[in-house]
């Protein structure tokens, strides 16, 4: 390994060098990886290092790790604090000079991902574990049949297109137009129901 520290003189005297800019060779072709690290404890406790620090680390496919030596992805971020989230946050100014920001945080106590697309706490788009999206909900459940539904949206929702209840060619299927609603068996049969944008309906058979 090769480094450059920094080293400055504390209070009490003693030469600490907090932080480190390392190269760690990894292969005996001389391939390695990068390392910028910081020591942020307060006491005597060494240099800044791999294993006595945090920092950023740039390994032999680019890969950018965060809080980790060892990143599997191009970027990686990771905090081994015991509950503690993980979050990416997005700072930018508008056309009128405001910042304005997002976030995208990951709760590993309930195993579920978070964006909020503004400051706050509350989410906007709320992934769980199971695959269950939450939209204007960080908790997508409703009573009764649909106890656990992949989509819970709090709100309005509009839909420019059709809509396939499940997938397959004998499923229910709706679909809007500029005068009309229509219920199908299917994509291809013939309409069953048809309500007309003055809430006229009609059947195509027995009611």
């Amino acid at each position: 390994t090769a480094a450059i520290w920094f080293k400055v003189d504390s209070q009490d005297n003693d030469s600490r060098r907090k932080g480190a800019i390392l190269w760690e060779r990894t292969d005996i072709r001389g391939v390695g990886k990068m390392h910028f690290m910081v020591n942020g404890s307060t006491g005597d406790d060494g240099d800044a290092g791999i294993g006595n620090g945090a920092g950023i680390t740039i390994d032999e496919s680019a890969n950018v790790g965060i809080g980790t030596t060892a990143p599997s992805e191009k970027l990686q971020l990771t905090e081994t604090t015991h509950g503690a989230n993980v979050s990416l946050r997005f700072l930018g100014e508008n056309d009128s000079g405001t910042l304005k920001e997002g976030n995208l945080r990951l709760d590993p106590d309930s195993e579920a991902l978070f964006l909020t697309a503004r400051s706050g706490t509350n989410p906007d788009l709320f992934v769980k574990s199971d695959g269950n999206v939450g939209i204007g909900t960080d908790n997508p459940t409703t009573g009764g049949a649909a106890s656990s539904p992949k989509l819970h949206v709090n709100g309005a929702v509009r839909i420019d297109g059709n809509v396939a209840i499940a997938p397959g060619s004998s499923t229910p299927y709706i679909s809007g137009g500029s005068v009309s609603t229509i219920f199908r068996n299917n994509a291809n049969d013939a309409s069953l129901i048809t309500i007309l944008n003055n809430g006229n309906p009609t059947f195509a058979g027995n009611v």
